[in-house]
């Protein structure tokens, strides 16, 4: 049976993404974060999990203990928004994708853009 990547990905990272949110309730029932922690982790777990490509590093083991890290609150919001950015950037290196992120820098204009794109 046939199955887009984002839904065979989805389908092996469900359990893992529960488990980390599980984790985190558990933390905030014995009342180890606050509220407002709780909200705030949960809410950039959740925004991860509807982003496109979020799922591309969820069974890198590297990636996996750094969310657990965060979950248990090891590193602050901050720094795991900062660390995820880097490890995205450095998975994130297909042309096109670099094509991408050279228009949004301004790097080249949107004609430029565009004859690349389409060569």
């Amino acid at each position: 049976m046939y199955y887009s990547t984002k839904i065979q990905i989805q389908i092996v990272c469900i359990p893992k993404y529960n488990e980390l949110l599980n984790m985190l309730k558990e933390r905030y029932a014995k009342g180890d974060i606050a509220a407002d922690d709780y909200r705030e982790r949960s809410m950039i777990l959740e925004d991860e999990y509807y982003q496109d490509d979020y799922w591309l590093y969820a069974e890198n083991a590297e990636m996996i203990q750094f969310k657990e890290k965060y979950v248990k609150g090891e590193i602050d919001s901050q720094e795991y928004i900062e660390k995820r950015t880097a490890i995205k950037k450095l998975h994130n290196t297909s042309p096109l994708n670099i094509l991408k992120e050279r228009f949004d820098n301004g790097e080249i204009s949107a004609t430029e853009y565009k004859k690349i794109r389409n060569e």
